[in-house]
Formats: C-alpha cells, structure tokens, sequence
C-alpha cells in the first residue's frame, strides 16, 4: 500500500506576510521623515501603518486559520506555562506547524498592532507647532491636543521596546534551532506549515482598500481652523 503524500499549505499566507514586510517598511519611513523633517512622507507612512493594522485586525477575525486571533491567543495561564513552569512539555514541531506562534508570541503580536494602531491615531491629532499639523488636530481643544502629542512620543518608544524584543526573541528561537524568518519570507518551510488552505488574497486587499477609502475619505472632510486676520 502506497503511502499517501500529506498535502500542505503556507504557516503564513500572503496577506499576512505583506502586512509584516510593509509595516516594517512604513514604520523605518515614518522614523526616517520624522528625524530628517520630511512631515509629508511621515504623514503618508502613518496612513499606510493605520490601513495596514486596522486590515491585519480585520484579517484576524475572517483570515486563514494560522492568522486568526482564536488561534493563538492563548489564556494567561498558558503563558505563564510556557515561560516559567518547566515541568510542562512545550509545544511539540507538530503543534507549532499548526499555530505558527507560542502563546507569548502571539500576545506579543497583539501588543504590537495595538501600540502601531496608538501611534497611527495619535499621529491624526498631533502637531510639532512649525510645519506639520495632523488632519484632525484642530477638531481637539488645547490640552487634548497636548496630550495625543505625548502619547504619540511616548507610544513609539514603549513601541521600539518591544520590537527589539520582537527581534531578540526570533533570534533566540534562531540559536534554539527553529528558523522563524524563513516562514514569514516564504510563507512555509519543511518544518513549519499548516494543513488547511488558506482564505482567499482578494478579500484582504478589499477591506484594505475600504479602510483606505474611508481614511481619505475622513482626512478630506476634516474641516480646517478658520484663518483670523489682524
């Protein structure tokens, strides 16, 4: 009897992969035009940050089983399981081909997208008093304007922390044996791929552009402060 050759498909499908690939590049351009004073750049790189989370939570709820938030988010207790209590087994290759991430990866994830979804919407109300004003900064009154500031400065380093986090956790899984960058470049690996197909590409990129069309939509019908003469 001939055995039977398993079918499998990509851990990471297409959507995801582009969402992690394009943040990474939106986020080093909204970095690099807020240091070189290029607020025309660092507006649209904050658009693209605010489209892309709000399509990747989105694509969370309806997107392929290894990217849906009921896959791995796991309970407080499992966390503190898989970190601290070495009595448990960690999860076996097979579980992990399944879920794609351990359950303090995948909190990890979820505090990322909502700290860029911060730093996105702070960005809408912020303003550095000489040549850049958000699209929605004069609908705030004084102080609430001051504090989407602070909360825009403070979000992007408390952001930086934990993507260098993000970083030395995958190279530490790295010196463990298990490569987690191929994936996310290739979509799947020998060791690392799921075992249902994945949801159709078209429907991400359709709520991307609806978010997209509803963000300009909003940013055209902002009204604007009304010019005093003296």
């Amino acid at each position: 009897m001939q055995n039977r050759i398993r079918k499998t498909w990509p851990l990471w499908d297409i959507p995801t992969r582009l969402t992690h690939g394009l943040l990474i590049a939106a986020l080093i351009l909204a970095w690099w035009s807020a240091e070189t004073q290029r607020p025309d750049l660092h507006q649209w790189a904050g658009y693209s940050i605010l489209v892309l989370v709000l399509a990747r939570i989105v694509w969370g709820f309806i997107g392929s089983t290894p990217s849906l938030f009921s896959t791995f988010l796991k309970s407080p207790q499992n966390v503190w399981r898989y970190l601290f209590d070495r009595t448990q087994n960690k999860p076996s290759i097979e579980h992990a081909r399944v879920t794609g991430h351990n359950p303090a990866g995948g909190w990890s994830v979820l505090v990322l997208l909502v700290l860029l979804f911060v730093q996105s919407v702070t960005g809408l109300f912020n303003s550095d008093d000489i040549l850049f004003n958000g699209p929605f900064y004069h609908l705030l009154e004084s102080d609430w304007q001051d504090r989407a500031g602070v909360i825009h400065d403070y979000a992007f380093d408390v952001l930086i922390a934990f993507i260098a986090l993000h970083i030395v956790a995958v190279f530490f899984h790295y010196w463990r044996g298990r490569n987690l960058l191929l994936p996310m470049l290739r979509g799947k690996t020998q060791d690392c791929y799921s075992d249902q197909p994945p949801k159709a590409s078209w429907r991400w990129l359709l709520v991307l552009l609806i978010f997209a069309a509803a963000l300009w939509a909003a940013v055209q019908s902002a009204p604007q402060p009304t010019t005093q003469w003296f």
